[in-house]
């Protein structure tokens, strides 16, 4: 009750500080007398709200504690608890910027959620799997698995769990050159996260945005994309990234528009380097 009635509620409400009171409460009886099926939970929702507590960045203890779910899921043999605890392992590692082990990782999450039918599963792996893709910059892997991806969210249906399968479509049409597509999808997207209050992952489609404002000449329309980056609600982006995304945004502000623009351009310039764009 304690770690899958109590803590997970707390998950749910991202009530972060109680779900983990709440873990660690219960942690000397799970070390005690836990069987595997409680361990996974334990571990899992131990991550996961270190993990958005602090704006979606993982950590070695995260991906630890997310090793120690996959584990304990493999000790119970329900294959369903295997697929997802793989599905969050692959996750924290694409946080972390390990794509190779990602990619292995959300393959057999994805691999189970086809196999045993569970589409939220399918959905969250297939979605992650082309965000490595993009990140790995492997265009036609991009292009051929986010159509899966996308059908397979919008079959769970949700404005983030969408929004997270078609934004690296506006990678894509930058890629391809076409900027009146990168626009067309950043739209529809603004206009989808507008009811989702979690759409945490935004900047994958606002860095094609704004060196689309960029190349128009649009420094403004640029600075908007990247403030918008930077709002509290979003994916903590590394700190040097969001340092020079701020620094481009007050020089708008201050009336410098030429310093924005360059700012801005280094920001992207920064952002491809670290496989954002």
């Amino acid at each position: 009750m304690m770690i899958d009635g109590r803590a997970l509620l707390y998950v749910v409400r991202s009530e972060h500080d109680r779900a983990l009171a709440t873990l660690e409460a219960a942690r000397p009886v799970l070390t005690a007398r836990g069987n595997p099926s409680r361990r996974y939970s334990f571990y899992q929702y131990l991550a996961v709200q270190r993990v958005r507590r602090n704006r979606m960045r993982a950590d070695e203890r995260d991906v630890a504690d997310f090793r120690q779910s996959l584990a304990a899921a493999e000790q119970s043999g329900d294959i369903k608890d295997v697929g997802y605890a793989a599905d969050f392992l692959g996750w924290a590692l694409l946080l972390r910027g390990d794509l190779a082990g990602a990619r292995d990782t959300l393959e057999r999450a994805s691999s189970i959620a086809g196999r045993v039918g569970e589409s939220v599963l399918l959905a969250s792996s297939l979605a992650s799997l082309v965000i490595a893709a993009m990140a790995s910059r492997e265009t036609e892997t991009v292009r051929a698995l986010a159509p899966r991806a996308i059908a397979a969210a919008e079959a769970v249906g949700g404005a983030s769990v969408t929004a997270y399968a078609k934004a690296p479509l506006a990678w894509l049409a930058w890629q391809d050159g076409r900027p009146a597509d990168v626009v067309q999808v950043a739209d529809e997207l603004a206009a989808l996260l507008a009811t989702a209050p979690d759409g945490r992952y935004k900047w994958l489609y606002l860095f094609p945005l704004l060196a689309v404002r960029l190349a128009d000449g649009d420094a403004g329309g640029a600075a908007d994309a990247a403030r918008q980056m930077l709002a509290p609600s979003q994916q903590a982006l590394p700190d040097e990234l969001a340092a020079a995304l701020d620094a481009a945004c007050l020089a708008w502000d201050a009336g410098e528009a030429d310093r924005a623009a360059e700012g801005l351009r280094a920001a992207l310039e920064l952002a491809h380097e670290l496989r954002y764009f």
